[in-house]
């Protein structure tokens, strides 16, 4: 998450008052608990580890690759005939 989240409520500034490490899914996260200085709500945050989103972000270029390369036509260049001659005869 981005330093200076703002609250959800009021938009105020936040702060983190407890962080520890979790999984989440099958992802390891990060949980934030943070409270809003001007309001005092409170609220949770998961944020993903900087390597697990590098990791899922170029698994998803990858996909996006495969899925262009999927959709570009195909051209192909008109190749010129092709002489089939019988065995034993010369092309003139």
């Amino acid at each position: 998450m981005p330093e200076g989240l703002t609250c959800p409520r009021c938009h105020g500034a936040t702060t983190v008052i407890d962080s520890r490490g979790t999984v989440l899914g099958d992802l390891p996260t990060i949980r934030r608990r943070r409270r809003c200085a001007s309001c005092d709500h409170r609220f949770t945050t998961y944020e993903l580890q900087d390597a697990v989103i590098a990791a899922v972000e170029q698994r998803l270029e990858a996909i996006d690759t495969l899925r262009t390369m999927a959709q570009r036509p195909v051209t192909l260049k008109p190749q010129p005939p092709r002489l089939h001659l019988a065995h034993g005869q010369e092309g003139t």
